[in-house]
Parts: C-alpha cells; structure tokens; sequence
C-alpha cells in the first residue's frame, strides 16, 4: 500500500513538474508579447498618438491580464484622450483602468497616485485623499507629500462645504 502511494505521489509530481514546464514556456511568449505592445504604447503615447496608445496598452493587456503596469499605463492614455476630446467615455474608462491597477499591485504607489489625481479630478476628494494617503504612504518622499497632505487635510476632502471639513464623521 505504501509503495503504491508513493509511486502514485511520484507519478503525479511529475505531472506538475511537466505541466509547470509547459506553462512556463507559453507565459514567457505572453510576456513577450504583452512587453511589445506596452512598449510600442509608451512610444505611442510619447509621441501623442494617443490612438494607437490605448490599441497599445490594450493588446498587453489580452496577453497579460493581471500587469498593473499595463492598467496604468492604458489609464495615463485614457486619461490624455479625455483632455483630448472631452468625451466622458474616456473618463469612465481611465478610471477602471486605474482601479484595476490598484487591485492588481495594491503595494505600488504610482497606481495609487494617478487612480487618486483622476478621483480628484472627479471631484471624488474625499477618495482621493484615500488613494494620496495609500501613496504617500508607500513612497513618503514623494516630492508633492506637503501639497498632498495640506489638501487633504485642510478640509478639501469635501469640496462643496457640505462635509466634516476634513474632519471624520462619527459612524
């Protein structure tokens, strides 16, 4: 009976080890891939071809779903093709692309940093100062930190006066 399970935890060990291989090989060519069209994305973007950047960072994005990097970078091009055009589709769409970045790699504070700039650009302050904060606190030399923590904590949270004037409300 011993021998038995042992050969079967072999034979299924070297499965997993056959499988990972496989794995491995088409995930480096995803990799590959998703990196050239994030390149040619940030030469786009660069070059304000803000088309082709978003085509760009879209592509990536098939390959490698779950790279923040590519969110981000797709939101910064949809974020220029807002101001570009004024169509608040664009918006939208930056903001989820922002928001899946933060989901993506809650530790990078560059996510964090543009998902708060467009919240506050939304008027969503009190948000933002909670993406800011997540930043700052990830990066605290951050050369904007002092602007970013007087904002925030200068009663800006609610800009319509209607809030706690930076204050916590009691819950």
């Amino acid at each position: 009976m011993i021998h038995r399970l042992a050969t079967s935890i072999s034979a299924m060990s070297l499965v997993v080890v056959v499988l990972s291989a496989c794995h491995d090989g088409s995930d480096q060519k995803d990799r590959a891939a998703a990196t050239r069209q994030y390149d040619k994305a940030k030469a786009a973007l660069a070059t304000g071809d803000l088309d082709e950047a978003v085509s760009h960072c879209r592509a990536a994005i098939r390959k490698r779903p779950k790279w923040a990097k590519a969110h981000n970078l797709l939101g910064m091009a949809l974020r220029a093709k807002f101001f570009e055009t004024g169509d608040q589709g664009y918006q939208t769409a930056q903001l989820a692309a922002l928001e899946k970045a933060t989901l993506l790699a809650p530790k990078w504070s560059v996510a964090h940093m543009n998902l708060a700039t467009t919240l506050w650009r939304l008027g969503k302050t009190r948000q933002a100062c909670i993406e800011f904060r997540k930043a700052l606190a990830l990066d605290p030399s951050h050369p904007d930190k002092a602007s970013i923590d007087a904002q925030c904590s200068a009663g800006q949270e609610d800009p319509h006066g209607t809030g706690s004037g930076g204050q916590r409300r009691p819950r």
